[in-house]
């Protein structure tokens, strides 16, 4: 069953089952990764159980990865994270929204310094209903190296923009001796908030690139840009390949609000991040949800985005990074 499938009954037995979720200790200080900077939204981190799918192999058996998820909320600021289990080391996540009509956006999607737990934040624009937020996860681990090992061959590198009220970065691993595996994103954002419309890696540039827009009110912000990086060749192991897919759709403009596509990665690899972008003709479109589907037959990255009060309409890309042992 796919995971999202497995989220969405959770969800539905949550809002059913009294004691399913439990209440997370709300950051306060300097350490709190999230910038909830509208003193006048609702932040929610209520958590449900959390769901553990894998491991995945390659056609090898000796590279892996593990899904780690759970959902937040309700609310109209919804936070939440993710960690992988001590044995793995994270190479990327992503975010669905559980909502109907769009009007809240992806304003972060990345990783914690330590390569350990992936954070998420929607805002929602004025009046939006509140919404859910699953969370996900993704970990590798190589056979005959442990995760400290592993993290060696590993690097995270970032990149912070200017505020501008679109502001874009890209976090570069060209000339550091690393592939790019995954990236993600997040919006330095105040007031009524500034939006994601890319994460995602850029052709043959070896870089994650990230924009945000604010919508309809005036909201500058900058952006930050994470890239997550791998040693091709590792002793006593052999040479990793690395590879990426994309799909875009075209949007029907005059008959659709919300955009969704998929892109299934080959049989024999694994998925180690999704990203995304969302192209618009005026007002703006951005992310809703950006995230992983993983399972034994395939697996997947995908890619829902939107626009809000001021109807536009563009086209949808969705990315899968993937990784193999090199046959």
């Amino acid at each position: 069953m796919k995971i999202q499938l497995s989220i969405a009954v959770c969800f539905l037995l949550a809002l059913s089952v009294a004691g399913c979720r439990k209440e997370l200790k709300t950051g306060k200080g300097p350490s709190d990764p999230f910038n909830a900077a509208d003193k006048n939204a609702k932040v929610e981190k209520n958590v449900s159980a959390l769901s553990v799918a894998g491991p995945f192999t390659d056609w090898s058996g000796k590279v892996s990865v593990v899904l780690v998820s759970t959902d937040f909320g309700p609310g109209d600021l919804v936070q939440g994270s993710v960690t992988v289990a001590d044995d793995y080391v994270l190479v990327g996540g992503g975010a669905y929204n559980y909502q109907g009509e769009p009007g809240s956006f992806l304003t972060g999607s990345y990783p914690s310094n330590d390569l350990r737990t992936w954070y998420i934040e929607s805002k929602g624009r004025p009046g939006v209903t509140p919404y859910y937020l699953a969370c996900y996860a993704i970990g590798l681990k190589i056979e005959g190296l442990s995760s400290a090992d592993l993290r060696n061959y590993i690097r995270l590198t970032s990149a912070t923009s200017g505020v501008a009220s679109q502001p874009s970065a890209s976090a570069s691993l060209t000339g550091s001796g690393y592939t790019l595996i995954g990236g993600g994103a997040k919006v330095n954002w105040s007031g009524a908030g500034n939006f994601l419309t890319d994460s995602h890696p850029t052709g043959t540039d070896n870089a994650w690139y990230v924009a945000s827009k604010d919508h309809i009110t005036s909201s500058p912000a900058s952006i930050t840009a994470y890239a997550i990086g791998i040693t091709k060749d590792i002793p006593n192991f052999g040479t990793l390949d690395i590879g990426s897919d994309l799909a875009t759709l075209v949007p029907q403009c005059l008959s659709v609000n919300e955009g969704s596509i998929a892109v299934k990665i080959p049989q024999g690899w694994v998925l180690t991040c999704p990203g995304g972008a969302a192209r618009y003709r005026q007002y703006g479109r951005m992310i809703i949800g950006m995230y992983p589907t993983l399972n034994f037959s395939s697996s997947s990255a995908n890619l829902k985005t939107g626009s809000s009060q001021q109807w536009d309409c563009g086209e949808s890309t969705v990315y899968a990074m993937r990784i193999q042992k090199l046959r």
